[in-house]
């Protein structure tokens, strides 16, 4: 279950609006609930440009009181910013865990201000091409993370040599909410092989048809 219970972190640096920032604490539970403005003017980069004048700014900064239930975390009035969004992993959950895992691999990218990953398709086992195997890896991705994440759906040549409907699976992926797909037009995987360039073409054109994106290896065997 989501940890409800309310934190707040005091004493940082929010931007405002470009080299404008306020101090604030922001209360939050598993999501941001409030901005607390600690400092009712804006104050610009230029007064905070040394050590020197930020400890002197902060001296004049009253100390936040909170009831003793609340969990409190010290920001050391430094600078808060957006988390990082990672738009290129494999973290290899299910299947290829002996090289990484959503546990190891969420973890490094929250200890960098990585708040949101989206994982790759084919270094799944089975890989993200259809509506089961995503539902498969969803399952197997419960209670497993430290932050958020989303799936890219995969288009893969064995699914063209199997005569498989491509177009369907592409629609019922997008319908449950991939990022984005991905395929190669060069492969060194048995399980998610590459596609032709005839193949890679009406594989755009059915993606065309969800609005999604298309990301592709692009090297040529040529």
């Amino acid at each position: 279950m989501p940890d409800k219970s309310i934190k707040i972190l005091k004493n940082v640096f929010l931007s405002t609006n470009e080299n404008q920032l306020k101090i604030v604490d922001i209360q939050f539970a598993d999501r941001i609930e409030k901005i607390i403005y600690r400092t009712s003017k804006d104050l610009d980069w230029k007064e905070i440009d040394s050590t020197e004048k930020r400890n002197k700014l902060v001296q004049q900064i009253k100390e936040s009181e909170y009831p003793s239930d609340n969990k409190i975390y010290d920001g050391e009035f430094l600078v808060v910013i957006p988390g990082g969004i990672d738009s290129h992993v494999h973290f290899n959950t299910p299947g290829f865990e002996d090289r990484d895992d959503f546990e190891h691999g969420s973890t490094a990218a929250a200890f960098g201000g990585v708040t949101t990953v989206i994982d790759m398709p084919c270094t799944s086992l089975p890989p993200v091409t259809n509506k089961n195997n995503f539902e498969a890896k969803l399952t197997a991705l419960k209670n497993r993370s430290l932050i958020d994440y989303s799936f890219y759906g995969g288009v893969c040549g064995n699914d063209f040599d199997n005569n498989i409907n491509i177009e369907e699976q592409i629609k019922d992926l997008a319908d449950k909410g991939v990022a984005a797909f991905k395929t190669y037009l060069i492969s060194g995987m048995s399980t998610f092989a590459d596609l032709d360039e005839e193949r890679i073409l009406q594989t755009a054109k059915w993606i065309k048809n969800t609005n999604k994106s298309m990301a592709v290896h692009a090297e040529d065997k040529k």
